[in-house]
């Protein structure tokens, strides 16, 4: 018997469906490994403008222990600012994640995010069209923050070079050192 037009039709998952021809995911699989490799490097400057940052704010040749203080600082927040981004749950969630940083970084930084979200999100519309996961979303996050990792352990690696300097002068300074026997 025929559906009145008054009358609704359940649906069904299935019912808007599509398909991808192989030659669509053989691109798809390719131009996701094209982006991946994008997001990458794009992050990598995003972590050298980090680094650089803080340096720049943070270096005070004339007062050593405020440096080690901010170079202390900064690398927490680098830190801080990598592991929100690794606890992603997905490609989706990183996108997310990234494009809500603006607050956190410098207007250049902000621009390299805004870039990595867009390709991100390519990516991610890439995986949907493919009906498959195109790259492990872990494998992905890992490797994409390591360099923000990274420029956060450099910047501990100063504060505890500036540690080292403070120590030494305040050693070298003591009146038993200047004592010649």
């Amino acid at each position: 018997m025929p559906a009145s037009l008054d009358s609704y039709v359940n649906v069904r998952p299935e019912d808007f469906g599509f398909s991808v021809s192989a030659d669509t995911k053989l691109y798809a699989l390719t131009r996701s490994q094209t982006l991946e490799n994008t997001i990458n490097s794009k992050l990598t400057t995003l972590a050298t403008h980090l680094s650089q940052d803080a340096i720049r704010d943070s270096y005070d040749p004339a007062d050593i222990q405020s440096t080690v203080e901010r170079f202390s600082s900064s690398s927490r927040k680098i830190s801080q600012l990598a592991e929100k981004l690794n606890s992603s749950l997905d490609i989706k969630d990183f996108c997310i994640r990234i494009n809500k940083l603006d607050a956190e970084l410098t207007p250049e930084a902000t621009e390299i995010s805004a870039r990595v979200a867009r390709d991100c999100l390519q990516l991610d519309v890439l995986q949907v069209v493919s009906e498959k996961a195109l790259v492990e979303p872990q494998v992905a996050l890992t490797h994409w923050t390591a360099p923000i990792y990274k420029s956060a352990d450099d910047l501990t690696a100063r504060a505890g070079w500036n540690r080292f300097l403070l120590a030494m002068y305040e050693r070298l300074t003591a009146y038993d050192q200047q004592v010649f026997q």
